[in-house]
């Protein structure tokens, strides 16, 4: 999705991406674990690479939202139509997104929190997906031969 789309999302349905910050702070830090593993590892610094790795445990694994939203633009309308519903219920503001993806052609929307109606609503969404092209927004059907995708007539080439 692009910056704009994205960042539009965000800010409108802000209070479900705290974790989005923090996700980052620890992506960042475990990109740079990752680079001094390898200079340690080339130096056979067994004292650093346990230090590395006890600091991996600790700082536990990042949310994949970190990345931002792994789907098209034609999807743009369902997820701000989903969040928007998801709001008018989610009166205790209990539910935190933590991945949104396009998988099998079908829109995926993870999240923490929330309820049955919430989970019914994330599942509509996910159906509508399906009927929808992820390029453009119009009326599209899942297509594909190992790599699905969902498009309309005009986007199957892309």
């Amino acid at each position: 999705m692009n910056e704009q789309n994205t960042k539009h999302l965000i800010e409108k349905h802000k209070y479900m991406f705290v974790e989005m910050e923090r996700s980052q702070i620890v992506k960042r830090r475990q990109d740079e674990l990752t680079s001094e593993f390898v200079k340690a590892k080339a130096n056979e610094d067994e004292i650093k690479i346990a230090q590395i790795m006890d600091e991996q445990r600790e700082i536990g694994s990042f949310y994949p939202i970190a990345f931002g939203f792994d789907c098209g633009d034609g999807w743009f309308e369902l997820l701000d139509n989903l969040m928007d519903e998801i709001q008018k219920i989610d009166t205790d503001k209990s539910v935190s997104v933590h991945q949104v993806k396009e998988k099998y052609g079908e829109l995926r929307f993870y999240i923490e929190g929330g309820n049955d109606e919430v989970d019914k609503l994330i599942n509509e969404a996910e159906e509508k997906s399906y009927k929808t092209c992820e390029v453009c927004g119009r009326p599209g059907k899942t297509k594909g031969k190992g790599w699905l995708r969902t498009t309309c007539k005009e986007h199957e080439k892309d």
